[in-house]
């Protein structure tokens, strides 16, 4: 991934985020809902265009990693991001996929069609060896959509605010073997 890479699945497009961005970025940010297991709760507008503002300016330093907002192909909207980041704080840096969805829109999917994609660069063009989802316990949503990617509980791990939440992985292998399966059944269709 570079600065300005694109990715595309079936329903989404994932962008680099501008400062365009923000109007959607503020509806999920200004959400009790979407923001109750994320350590800063909800966030002003002039807060959120901070944060946006300090996410494009890390863009260059995270590459080849990086956040992506994903926008429906069918009506332009933006309804979220999908993100792939070091978690720095943690042991070997591993690298964490993270996602969010304006409420609205949560059980059509969104956040495991565009997590997905980027899981794949993940393994396909990074190479890496595992990615990981820091969740909290009572974050269920969550939890369905890394278990939908693959992901599975490998233990607990203190978190900044949160105590204690769950670390999901999925390895290259368990990748690999993913993949093979959902091939193999695709031929068989």
């Amino acid at each position: 991934m570079d600065a300005d890479t694109i990715f595309e699945t079936e329903r989404l497009i994932l962008r680099p985020l501008t400062m365009h961005d923000l109007p959607a970025v503020f509806e999920r940010t200004s959400d009790p809902e979407v923001m109750r297991f994320h350590n800063c709760g909800t966030m002003s507008l002039e807060a959120t265009r901070a944060g946006l503002e300090a996410t494009m300016a890390k863009a260059e330093g995270l590459l080849p990693l990086g956040v992506r907002t994903a926008i429906v192909k069918a009506t332009d909207r933006n309804v979220g991001y999908a993100g792939l980041a070091p978690l720095a704080h943690l042991r070997g840096h591993p690298t964490e996929i993270s996602f969010d969805i304006v409420r609205e829109c949560w059980g059509n999917g969104y956040a495991t069609e565009a997590s997905a994609r980027l899981i794949n660069h993940a393994f396909e063009d990074l190479h890496l060896a595992e990615v990981v989802a820091a969740i909290h316990p009572l974050n269920g949503a969550s939890a369905r959509v890394a278990q939908k990617l693959g992901l599975t509980v490998r233990e607990k791990i203190e978190w900044p605010e949160q105590g204690l939440v769950d670390l999901y992985v999925i390895t290259r292998e368990a990748y690999e073997k993913r993949t093979e399966t959902t091939q193999g059944s695709e031929a068989k269709s």
